[in-house]
């Protein structure tokens, strides 16, 4: 998306440059765990974890 690829962690969803691997986003997140799975939808990320939906706005990389 935009030049990144996504992590996801216990703390959040995290955002690295796809060039040089360098985290450029973080967002954090409380109350998900299990499996995570996203989509792009213009700027904004959608994740789902834990039947829980979360939006994110997400920076040009």
């Amino acid at each position: 998306m935009r030049g990144l690829f996504l992590a996801a962690g216990p703390a959040g969803l995290y955002g690295f440059h796809a060039g040089d691997g360098k985290q450029v986003w973080h967002h954090p997140v409380s109350g998900a765990s299990g499996d995570w799975s996203a989509f792009p939808a213009g700027d904004h990320l959608f994740a789902a974890c834990s039947d829980r939906l979360f939006g994110f706005s997400v920076p040009k990389a």
